[in-house]
């Protein structure tokens, strides 16, 4: 169970893609870990994503409990010693997409935004910065065009230098290439966070969501 402020959990289940952020407030907040559930389909149970990550951070916290936690971890000593009732729960409202396949992109927009937006250390309070307003669904979905030419323009480079031939087929070659990590993601700030990118043959596919109970959102 690291230290820093926030833990990015990209989940996927159904060939459907959500956000799970897990924060920890800072140590004079005198509260637990709070995990955030983002899901832009409203395709999954909020319940066994929450008791997934919440088996995790408990499998951590006894795992820990067997050595000497640093003294500039954020969490009260107070709070740590009762860690396992005092983890937090919150499905998020975020704008939803208009179709049934753009739900890897918004996962990465929900991410860019929350590095832009959200403080250093997540407080419950804080929680009223997201919504179905949040930002414009098109936002996201715009993703897909930046970063198609940052993929364009990061093989033509891998052309320049050779390691890929000039006269192969760019489709078949990038199963062979990989995967690449990008520093950057057009005109979008990361703060020095490095995305992987991993190339595969693509296809779009229509996701029939099952009738799921209504859940209550913040």
């Amino acid at each position: 169970m690291p230290s820093s402020p926030c833990l990015f959990s990209p989940l996927e289940k159904n060939i459907s893609h959500l956000l799970v952020i897990i924060c920890f407030p800072d140590k004079k907040d005198e509260s637990g870990p709070i995990i955030l559930h983002l899901d832009s389909l409203r395709f999954h149970h909020s319940s066994t994503v929450f008791s997934n990550i919440k088996s995790y951070l408990k499998e951590e916290w006894r795992y820990m409990n067997q050595e000497v936690v640093p003294t500039d971890f954020p969490i009260p000593d107070r709070i740590w010693k009762r860690l396992d009732r005092r983890i937090e729960e919150k499905i998020i409202a975020v704008p939803q997409q208009k179709n049934d396949y753009d739900c890897g992109l918004f996962v990465l927009f929900f991410m860019e935004r929350f590095i832009q937006e959200a403080p250093e250390r997540l407080k419950k309070k804080d929680l009223a910065m997201f919504g179905k307003k949040w930002f414009r669904p098109e936002e996201a979905s715009d993703l897909r065009k930046k970063i198609r030419t940052i993929l364009m323009d990061e093989f033509q480079n891998v052309f320049k230098s050779g390691h890929i031939s000039e006269s192969s087929s760019l489709s078949s070659d990038l199963g062979s290439y990989g995967a690449i990590s990008f520093s950057r993601l057009g005109g979008l700030s990361t703060n020095g966070l490095h995305f992987e990118c991993h190339i595969a043959q693509a296809k779009e596919v229509r996701v029939q969501p099952e009738k799921f109970g209504s859940e209550k959102v913040t």
